[in-house]
């Protein structure tokens, strides 16, 4: 079974208006990263959808990602948890489908990230053990990026880093 990962891929950093947050979803990001205190905020999938354009093929892939979870958009909620490490913006984020089982949500948002992927076929995927935990790496040569995905409960996280002192502590510090 997937641990939850997901491939890497782009995700708008997005500002929360004033939005209703998942307050079940942030309670699960650490207080603190390598020393770092972390910003959390979050919104469900239909705050989201109003961040992205009509008609977008972002939009479209996203409505695709919700609907291929087989619950109502009110069901789904993502959260993003920013920190800094040694100058640099780290992010966590959250992906949560109430009631969806981890393997679910990591095999839809795998679907979403390669039809939102330049080429499909850059990513590759493998199970490690980093921080503890069972993830999976996930590595898109075309974009030279590699991001870390683990999934507990209904919820799946991700962070994009080339820094592994950053995955060995975020994944660490998740529930």
């Amino acid at each position: 079974m997937p641990s939850g990962g997901v491939p890497s891929f782009e995700i708008p950093s997005f500002e929360i208006p004033s939005f209703e947050p998942d307050t079940d979803l942030e309670a699960l990001f650490p207080d603190e990263i390598l020393g770092a205190p972390v910003t959390v905020q979050s919104a469900n999938a239909a705050a989201f959808l109003a961040l992205l354009p009509a008609g977008s093929q972002e939009r479209a892939a996203f409505e695709g990602f919700v609907s291929s979870l087989g619950v109502g958009v009110d069901a789904v909620s993502i959260g993003s948890g920013q920190f800094e490490y040694e100058g640099s913006s780290e992010e966590i984020t959250a992906f949560r489908a109430a009631g969806v089982e981890t393997s679910r949500l990591f095999q839809s948002l795998l679907a979403f990230a390669q039809s939102s992927a330049e080429d499909p076929e850059a990513i590759s995927l493998e199970p490690a053990v980093v921080g503890g935990k069972n993830v999976t790496v996930v590595s898109n040569t075309a974009e030279d990026s590699t991001s870390y995905a683990y999934g507990v409960q209904d919820v799946v996280f991700i962070v994009e880093t080339d820094i592994p002192a950053v995955a060995e502590a975020v994944m660490g510090a998740l529930p």
